[in-house]
């Protein structure tokens, strides 16, 4: 008889594939285990890993904890206190429901339970390797739960080796547990890294004080608080920041369903489109968002991780989710009142115009007044609300009357256009002119030709002709262009280090202090000169010669925003060139902002540095730099087969 092509895998290989499911690096794990232990009921949940959580995890809680026939069977697939029949799929109100996370740990690591409840004079430990209970006994414990995880991925080295560097781990752990402590702001967290503590959350009915704890507060200074807005079944609360307030990449906009941290593409839509009439092109606001939507109305079994949710109603929810936004900004002054401009319809599938529900705008009928403004100081972080109203996972957020305002003067915007003009401007008398930039490196691609300037069009782009094409070059992409291939050009002249009058103080996360120390030699090289200055603290001492003068704040945040962010990524350690596209990016819309209006000896010299480009097309991030059109093209626009 021939072999059969079809067999049952071994219990043990089946059990690893099953933990790849849930387990894809130490963040995971943390992840899993907190989630438990708040399911739990703990008030007080203490983190420590060491080698970014390769080595050791440790969760500590001080929740129900579990007897010892419980801990035993807590180690079988598919065991769970929160689910007992199919229809309790559709109506989660916790944030684990598998049974899935301890088997699956267990099977790809050492690891020991320690666990007690109240009722128990004594505690149990429970001893776990590869899936494989070792030893079982009575042991001293504190009421509640703490489970150690070792060796992680011994057994499964592929999984081991695509790990990434202890701080890049670390970061995601970090990651992890501020979006929950954003989430449970009155459940105390502490995150200790390698003996260092990288996370200290105190654990208030206050939200603002988990807000600090995690993004700092100055941030927090910068945060408007959503109001109550009617949407029906749908409640939206949180904080949205201050148009004022932008970041460089999505990093710092966190959303929640149900309690439940999740990745949303709907939620970055609503935001885009809330923020829309206020925010420049390329930057991000910052946002706290909270979704209290009936369990049985989204499905939050669409990913193993249980970081993504699908909504039966979609439309819905991005038009609660803009109501509530845009009546902050609109509280705040940022918009103005009551229309906010065209009207947002949002219609289900299949549905045509005709049978629209109607749009979702702030300002229509039944839709709450905005509240009034109060101000904010640091003393309100420490005070209760006179009336509070409580969410899911045991959030309760301060009455809508009081949303949080800013005394301190608002950053200027870097973006803001200087003057309104608008359409075609013949070239403005010349400025005064900067010393003559070094010498850039001869271009090894083709290289573009003499040009004719023609003028400067709605202060955004360079006109110019050559050959018979008419040429739009964007000169905000040009610049950066030009800047980056000056920095990371051959031999080129490290940018002389301009120190500061006054140093600027930057409150940091954990990802970004993590970015800062990995890569100090290299900001130095860049021309910045930066020191800790205390506990999630660093100061800015000392900038590049070119940024003097100008938003050199900003530019800084924008690049530890970008470094950190690629720090997640797994690039932790970069080169020169990433940091000189990150600096170069960020600081030449600085230097030359869209909407700036440019004298004839700006254009012709920015026109003859784009000529001897390394690669003129594009900027460093791939955008053109220009676009052109022959007389046939022009003339096909206008309805004629060619010029006269």
């Amino acid at each position: 008889m021939p072999e059969p092509r079809i067999w049952i895998l071994p219990s043990e290989v089946a059990e690893r594939i099953a933990a790849g499911e849930v387990v894809e690096r130490p963040a995971s794990v943390v992840k899993e285990l907190v989630e438990n232990a708040l399911d739990a009921g703990a008030r007080r949940i203490t983190v420590e890993t060491q080698g970014g959580g390769k080595h050791l995890i440790r969760v500590s809680d001080d929740g129900q904890g579990m007897t010892g026939a419980e801990a035993r069977l807590a180690l079988q697939r598919h065991a769970t206190s929160k689910l007992r029949t199919a229809e309790d799929l559709f109506n989660i109100h916790t944030l684990g429901f598998r049974g899935e996370a301890l088997p699956s740990i267990a099977a790809v690591s050492e690891l020991e339970i320690l666990t007690r409840t109240p009722d128990s004079a004594e505690g149990t430990r429970l001893l776990i390797v590869g899936g494989v209970v070792r030893a079982e006994e009575p042991a001293a414990a504190q009421v509640g739960t703490t489970i150690t995880v070792q060796r992680l991925f011994f057994n499964v080295p592929v999984r081991e080796k695509f790990l990434r560097a202890d701080t890049t781990e670390a970061g995601q752990i970090t990651d992890w547990l501020q979006r929950l402590a954003l989430s449970h702001c009155e459940v105390s967290f502490r995150l200790v890294h390698d003996g260092r503590e990288a996370l200290l959350s105190p654990g208030s009915e206050d939200p603002l004080n988990a807000v600090v704890s995690v993004l700092g507060r100055a941030i927090a200074r910068d945060l408007i608080r959503l109001p109550e807005v009617d949407t029906g079944a749908i409640r939206v609360s949180g904080f949205a920041g201050r148009p004022t307030l932008t970041r460089a990449n999505r990093g710092f906009q966190h959303s929640y369903v149900n309690g439940r941290a999740v990745r949303s593409p709907l939620f970055y839509r609503a935001l885009d489109d809330a923020f829309r009439a206020t925010m420049p092109h390329g930057r991000y606001p910052v946002a706290l968002l909270f979704l209290d939507v009936p369990p049985d109305s989204v499905d939050v079994n669409v990913h193993p991780a249980k970081t993504e949710v699908r909504f039966q109603n979609e439309p819905a929810v991005h038009a609660a989710i803009l109501r509530t936004v845009r009546a902050a900004l609109q509280s705040s002054g940022a918009l103005p009142a009551p229309t906010l401009g065209p009207e947002v319809t949002h219609r289900q599938p299949g549905e045509t115009e005709g049978s629209s529900s109607g749009p979702s705008r702030v300002g229509e009928p039944g839709a709450a007044a905005p509240p009034a403004p109060m101000p904010f100081a640091d003393q309100a972080l420490n005070t209760p609300p006179a009336r509070t109203y409580s969410g899911s996972g045991g959030r309760t957020w301060p009455a809508v009357s009081r949303p949080l305002e800013s005394p301190a003067v608002p950053i200027a915007d870097p973006f803001a256009e200087e003057g309104g003009g608008s359409g075609f401007t013949a070239p403005p008398a010349a400025r005064p002119q900067e010393p003559p930039p070094a010498p850039m490196a001869q271009p090894s691609g083709p290289a573009v030709g003499a040009l004719t300037l023609l003028g400067q069009a709605q202060d955004l782009f360079i006109l110019a002709e050559a050959e018979g094409q008419l040429w739009i070059i964007d000169q905000h992409v040009a610049h950066e262009r030009v800047l980056f291939d000056r920095m990371t050009a051959p031999g080129a002249p490290v940018p002389p280090s301009e120190p500061l009058l006054i140093p600027m103080t930057l409150d940091v996360d954990h990802a970004q202090a993590v970015a800062l120390e990995e890569h100090h030699d290299l900001l130095i090289e860049a021309g910045f000169t930066v020191e800790p200055f205390g506990p999630g603290r660093y100061t800015l001492r000392a900038v590049p010669g070119h940024l003097v003068g100008r938003n050199y704040e900003t530019v800084f945040r924008d690049l530890v925003d970008e470094l950190a962010e690629l720090s997640r990524g797994g690039q932790v350690k970069l080169g020169m060139q990433e940091i000189a596209m990150a600096a170069a990016g960020r600081s030449c819309k600085r230097a030359v902002k869209a909407g700036q209006k440019l004298g004839a000896e700006e254009m012709e010299r920015l026109l003859a540095d784009l000529r001897t480009a390394r690669n003129p097309h594009t900027c460093p991030h791939g955008r053109p730099v220009f676009l052109t059109f022959s007389e046939d093209e022009i003339a096909a626009l206008f309805g004629n087969a060619a010029c006269d």
